[in-house]
């Protein structure tokens, strides 16, 4: 997104698009005039005060974004392991046969809880920057040709996929 915006962190284009963000309290919840619905607590830290968007609310909305990724690959790698390791299968009296857990219970919930608060914490950064982006290119796209905001709607969809293995 920052290379988007015209040269990484320090790019002048990028401070230049992010003074046309909206002045309003990010990190806040939507019914408190933000845009974290996820982590509203954030916004009682970061969001004080309305303001224009900075580098470094991008800045750590992406490592929201990254930290999502590594905790979410980290426990998947940990989850898929301990599925591959074999294990001895029996067979009950009435016919069924039955397996060993690899993982016990604990540690399958500890993973559980991880993945679904790595969610929470990557839809907070990856609201800050759909939004940002949205206000940012609603100027240069007036006709709305490349529909910004639904692209941001869709992929913070995507995001939050793992909140359905609670269900499932």
């Amino acid at each position: 997104y920052l290379q988007a915006l015209g040269g990484g962190i320090k790019g002048n284009l990028s401070k230049t698009l992010l003074q046309k963000t909206p002045e309003m309290k990010w990190w806040m919840p939507s019914y408190l005039g933000g845009v974290n619905d996820m982590l509203p607590g954030m916004g009682f830290v970061y969001s004080k005060q309305p303001h224009s968007l900075a580098l470094s609310d991008i800045h750590r909305a992406t490592n929201l974004v990254e930290m999502f990724m590594w905790i979410y690959m980290i426990t998947t790698a940990v989850q898929v392991g301990f599925s591959v390791f074999p294990m001895p299968v029996y067979q009950n009296k009435d016919g069924w046969c039955v397996q060993d857990e690899a993982m016990s219970s604990g540690l399958s919930t500890t993973i559980l809880i991880l993945q679904i608060l790595s969610t929470f914490i990557g839809s907070a950064g990856f609201s800050i920057i759909s939004s940002a982006a949205h206000h940012v290119y609603q100027e240069l796209d007036p006709d709305n040709e490349f529909h910004f905001k639904r692209k941001g709607s869709v992929g913070s969809l995507y995001l939050q996929l793992p909140l359905l293995k609670v269900i499932i």
